[in-house]
């Protein structure tokens, strides 16, 4: 949901390829989207803070390419990509989708 909003900063080929999860989660691991690092440890030394909206999400269940079922009619915000698109999945698909 927002974490894909940043592959117009890098390559979205890689990202759209079958399994390739993996390329999403990296890109948002970068110091351009989390804020400097600490190169040894790893860790985030001074957070970037990033406005995350979902403002029109559409859901269906039964896999891709079916018809919209579910419409929350809501916005989420919140300041950390992962963190939103976490919530907005859990509570979305739990408490709306069953």
């Amino acid at each position: 949901m927002t974490m894909k909003n940043h592959f117009g900063t890098f390559d979205p080929s890689p990202g759209h390829e079958r399994g390739r999860q993996d390329y999403l989660i990296a890109i948002n691991r970068t110091p351009e989207i989390l804020g400097a690092m600490d190169k040894q440890t790893e860790k985030v030394l001074f957070p970037r803070q990033q406005l995350c909206l979902v403002d029109a999400l559409w859901a269906s269940k039964g896999g891709p390419g079916r018809n919209s079922t579910h419409q929350p009619n809501f916005l989420t915000m919140g300041v950390m990509s992962p963190i939103v698109d976490y919530q907005m999945a859990t509570k979305f698909r739990g408490e709306r989708m069953g």
